[in-house]
């Protein structure tokens, strides 16, 4: 199950947003719970977050985090509920999409931020090439279902 709440203003609809959330939710991580808040944010808000959780005095596309974790039903399941924020500057997206539109490049960000929540990182070389081959293959899969 997926509860996502929007705050401020997307380039693609509430519905798309849900459908790729529902796409990678449901298929990475089918057996728990997730409650997103999803927050598009200008640049001078995502240099304060980022400053303010990660150290880092500069504005990013998207920072995404699992807050807090609560059992679900008997504990021998390991069911949980995630609570989680996803960041988007929205203003960083329009600097670096480059040659594609506003809402590919929101899709990929979204997509790159979900797959931060259900566990996936870039950080080694070997996990980096994973996390890479599942955002292309989200990004191929939105495309045929749009």
């Amino acid at each position: 199950m997926i509860e996502l709440d929007i705050i401020g203003v997307a380039p693609i609809s509430e519905e798309v947003i849900f459908y790729i959330a529902k796409a990678v939710i449901d298929n990475e991580d089918p057996v728990n719970n997730y409650n997103i808040c999803l927050n598009l944010i200008d640049s001078e808000d995502m240099r304060r977050i980022n400053r303010q959780f990660r150290g880092c005095d500069k504005t990013t596309d998207i920072l995404s985090f699992v807050n807090c974790e609560v059992p679900l039903g008997n504990a021998s399941e390991g069911r949980m509920l995630k609570q989680c924020d996803i960041v988007i500057d929205t203003n960083q997206l329009a600097l670096q999409k480059g040659n594609r539109s506003l809402h590919e490049e929101f899709q990929i960000v979204f997509i790159h931020g979900l797959l931060h929540l259900v566990g996936y990182d870039h950080i080694r070389n070997r996990d980096a090439r994973n996390m890479e081959n599942k955002e292309i293959y989200y990004q191929e899969l939105i495309k045929v279902k749009e």
